[in-house]
Parts: C-alpha cells; sequence; structure tokens
C-alpha cells in the first residue's frame, strides 16, 4: 500500500509542478494533498461548505505551501 501512496504523490506532484520541481516542494506538496485526498474521499458530502469553495481553499493552502522553504 505504501508503494501505491508514494507512486500517487509522485504523479500529483509531477501534474501540479511538473516534472523539474524540487524535490522539497513535491514532498510539500504530496505531504499537503495524500492526506486531504484520502479523507475527503469519505467526508466530501458531509462538509459544509460547497466543493468550489473547498477547492479554492485547498488551492491557496497548496500554493503557499509549495512556495515557501
Amino acid at each position: 500500500m505504501a508503494d501505491y501512496f508514494r507512486t500517487f504523490s509522485t504523479q500529483i506532484a509531477e501534474f501540479v509542478l511538473g516534472k523539474a520541481a524540487e524535490e522539497d516542494r513535491c514532498d510539500r506538496l504530496a505531504s499537503v494533498l495524500m492526506p486531504f485526498f484520502e479523507g475527503y474521499c469519505v467526508t466530501a458530502n458531509a462538509v459544509p461548505l460547497p466543493k468550489d469553495e473547498v477547492a479554492d481553499m485547498l488551492t491557496d493552502i497548496v500554493m503557499s505551501a509549495v512556495r515557501h522553504p
């Protein structure tokens, strides 16, 4: 299972940041998104905010995390 999630996190980072992204930025992105995706797939229909608002907030969080060292 760990191999699956490592591969998935690499694919997410490459999709968002590109294949040439620094490893630290990829690690930060994966660290934010992996737990979010895992939990959100189960809880998406129960959260009080609309999905587009959640997506906007997540985008802000992720971009903040990958910008700062």
